[in-house]
């Protein structure tokens, strides 16, 4: 998910003789990001608070995003501890597809700033109640890491105003705060959503708490920590201690630590105490206090004597597939010790087979697969033959959907179609035609690809921000039931074989992923009791009926044919798979009917949608702050007498590094300057990076270093860039070395020049 960048930096490095030259040029966005920027005709959008720059061809989605990110932003800047004007945050929209969003910068001279898609393709988000096709949402939560990290004061204010960014203070409050309070406002920012409000991602924590009796510890906040994967400890229990925090000391203190990390003069200690200083505590006792609150509520949830276990271990992640013709169950799955696999066991939970996922030799199909990266996994009516959608890596690093033709007997690949840009669905009864979510821009729409042919037709036609998933057919292979993402949640909608779209749901309580039992039922996810429970609705009559106790998240339900559902069962800190009869709960309060439905309350009304006032909006151009220095560190270095050497003197040694590029990195430069008095000892190096052509990055380093007896020349001139995962490289080196004659040394003069080329690749698997 979203990511924060920062490095620690002093001045000691720009002026250390043995580290002469702090400003280097380096690609300023991964290699994907480029190659949109590089291809797209990209704009530059003013607004008050922010300088934003996006594809001109999504100009209606950049707009709905922009103007969400700036109701999010103007909310964050007016707490109490953030007033201080900062200036204009800088964003960037691409149209490369690479399922994350991220705050970098404010390192080195790199200015801060955050990247946003304009959509992402990972199902997970769905999960945690993030729209893939909702991305001022996702934005949000960049925005609170955005301001977080722009709270510097004091002397790291005084030394970034001066120098060019080079340290922001608040990296190293580290990762569980950073993510908890990103986390804790991304539903708290005028839309009472994400996962805040997610039964998923709460149903995960309190499995696993429950599992611990309550018990957490300090690792448990680490964002390495296994038994959280792929949640992570930094997100998962970052999320609700940071809740805890605000809860019982309010929100007020949360902000205060910011801006006294901000204020201090070495970010990197004393994090703990600056705790003890806002919360009268240090962390470690604030964390033991939230335990013990944890170890008082806590209590473990049995399965229903209905449940049964048909595999007890599917690792830290698992995606479902069920065939109701003969029972069988398809999983794709991973664990803490088991690398990706796909696993299809029978009815009665014997496994069929399994077959590792990882390919290794040279010309694989796929690079990388895992449940993780999977959705829309559904067997043909026969149970013959199972489909799903990898989202695997392109050869620019960006992600793009591949639809898989698995043979259901032995796990063999026969069928790969690529390019689905978007979320996988279901295949048809017949297996001719499968339909995929199709994104492009913030909008999504169903699409059906034609199996022989290749073909796609289009089956919506939905505008604007628009989140949809999990398309599955009717047994009649016409109709289509699939989700849709509404202001606060997901419903249920029916597409009609004569195109016309339904409405099924109207609660928005996390309606989600339906799969067909027949031709007159749907078997889906519901949120009930602050928990998802499988549900079935009925066509003829909306009825909606619990047909799951799962104790803590029922996961993927799917029928499997003789009265039986199976789904991915939460169980302490891993998953199983479990099925149980396909039976409406005796005893279940009441689900709301459509009558209930036909006036739906006052808190699901549509948000309004944030006003987007613009300041300018004109093409870019390459010199966009291209000459304006944003590193320029002069230093000074007195250096004392050497005793070593005879009538050694005290000199100065003097330093300027300077560094720039226009806002998109197409250009940047990089200067380094050094002057010893007396003497005249020297050194100059200048760098010259450009991503035009990006994917390939080219850089340029010309250089030149005098002392008292000698001359250095050098220049290189690379070209690089990463082909799928392999990085590639070509380089032409040149060394000129000119030695006058000394008392110990004869004059002598050297030249060199040749090229150099690299290539790596790697394949491997791991846990």
């Amino acid at each position: 998910m979203p990511r924060v960048r920062a490095l620690a930096a002093g001045l000691a490095l720009c002026a250390s003789p043995g580290l002469f030259g702090c400003a280097s040029v380096t690609p300023r966005f991964s290699q994907e990001v480029a190659a949109s920027f590089a291809r797209d005709d990209m704009q530059r959008l003013e607004t008050p608070l922010a300088e934003i720059y996006y594809p001109a061809e999504g100009k209606d989605a950049a707009y709905r995003i922009a103007g969400r990110m700036m109701q999010c932003l103007d909310a964050l800047r007016r707490r109490p501890k953030t007033l201080k004007d900062r200036g204009k945050a800088l964003v960037f929209l691409t149209s490369a597809n690479f399922n994350n969003a991220y705050v970098t910068g404010r390192t080195l001279g790199e200015p801060q700033h955050t990247v946003e898609p304009l959509h992402m393709t990972l199902e997970l988000f769905h999960w945690f109640g993030l729209g893939v096709g909702d991305i001022g949402d996702v934005a949000c939560h960049e925005l609170v890491h955005y301001v977080q990290l722009e709270q510097a004061d004091g002397l790291w204010g005084a030394l970034n105003w001066f120098f060019g960014d080079l340290l922001p203070p608040n990296a190293f409050t580290e990762s569980w705060f950073l993510e908890g309070i990103a986390q804790y406002y991304e539903g708290r920012l005028g839309k009472p959503m994400a996962r805040p409000n997610s039964a998923f991602y709460r149903g995960n924590f309190e499995s696993y708490v429950a599992d611990r009796g309550g018990a957490l510890s300090g690792g448990n906040l680490n964002g390495l920590d296994r038994e959280l994967a792929p949640f992570s400890g930094a997100y998962l229990t970052g999320l609700f201690f940071v809740d805890y925090l605000a809860r019982t000391y309010g929100e007020d203190k949360l902000w205060q630590l910011i801006d006294a990390q901000g204020h201090t003069w070495a970010p990197p200690l004393a994090v703990t105490l600056r705790f003890r200083s806002v919360y009268g505590k240090s962390v470690g006792a604030l964390l033991e206090d939230y335990s013990a609150e944890l170890a008082a509520t806590a209590r473990p949830r049995a399965r229903p004597d209905s449940q049964r276990v048909l595999d007890p271990d599917l690792g830290y992640f698992a995606r479902l597939a069920g065939s109701p013709a003969d029972g069988a169950m398809a999983v794709v799955f991973a664990g803490q010790d088991q690398v990706p696999q796909l696993a299809v066991h029978e009815h009665d939970g014997s496994v069929r087979f399994t077959r590792p996922l990882t390919l290794f030799a040279p010309g694989r199909r796929w690079l990388s697969a895992g449940p993780l990266q999977t959705s829309g996994m559904s067997f043909t009516a026969d149970g013959r033959w199972l489909y799903l959608v990898n989202d695997d890596v392109t050869a620019d690093g960006a992600s793009d959907g591949q639809l898989w033709k698995v043979d259901a007997r032995d796990g063999e690949v026969v069928g790969l179609w690529e390019g689905l840009h978007g979320l996988g669905g279901s295949v048809s009864p017949d297996g001719a035609r499968y339909v995929f979510v199709e994104l492009s821009g913030d909008t999504s729409n169903l699409v059906e690809l034609d199996l022989a042919s290749g073909l796609r037709h289009p089956l919506t036609a939905f505008t604007g921000s628009t989140s949809l998933a999990a398309p599955a057919y009717a047994p009649d292979g016409r109709r289509i039931a699939f989700a849709r993402l509404g202001s606060h949640g997901f419903d249920l909608y029916l597409r009609s074989g004569a195109g016309e779209v339904t409405r099924l749901t109207h609660d928005e309580a996390f309606n989600y992923a339906p799969r067909w039992v027949d031709a007159g039922h749907l078997l889906f996810v519901r949120e009930r009791d602050g928990r998802d429970q499988a549900h079935l609705f009925e066509l003829a009559t909306g009825a909606v009926k619990p047909v799951s106790e799962a104790p803590y998240v029922a996961f993927d339900p799917v029928p499997i044919g003789g009265g039986d559902f199976a789904f991915v069962n939460r169980e302490g800190w891993r998953w199983t798979l479990d099925a149980a009869p396909l039976e409406p709960i005796a005893g279940a309060a009441a689900v709301p009917g459509p009558e209930d439905w036909a006036a739906p309350p006052q808190k699901l009304a549509p948000a309004p949608e944030a006003a987007l006032e613009v300041l300018a909006d004109q093409p870019y151009s390459s010199l966009d702050h291209l000459f304006v220095p944003t590193l320029h560190a002069p230093a000074i270095l007195l250096v004392p007498p050497d005793p070593a050497v005879s009538g050694s003197q005290w000199s100065t040694q003097l330093y300027l590094s300077l560094k720039g590029s226009d806002r998109l990195g197409f250009h940047a430069w990089a200067f380094n300057a050094q002057l010893g008095l007396p003497g005249g000892t020297s050194a100059f190096s200048f760098e010259y990076g450009n991503q035009l052509l990006a994917p390939w990055y080219t850089r340029l380093r010309l250089e030149r270093t005098r002392t008292t007896d000698s001359t250095l020349l050098g220049g290189s001139l690379g070209v690089s860039r990463t082909v799928w995962t392999s990085p590639i490289g070509f380089s032409l080196s040149g060394l000129d070395y000119d030695q006058q004659a000394t008392a110990t040394l004869d004059a002598r003069h050297a030249r060199m020049v040749g090229p150099t080329v690299y290539f790596d690749y790697f394949a491997g698997e791991s846990t």
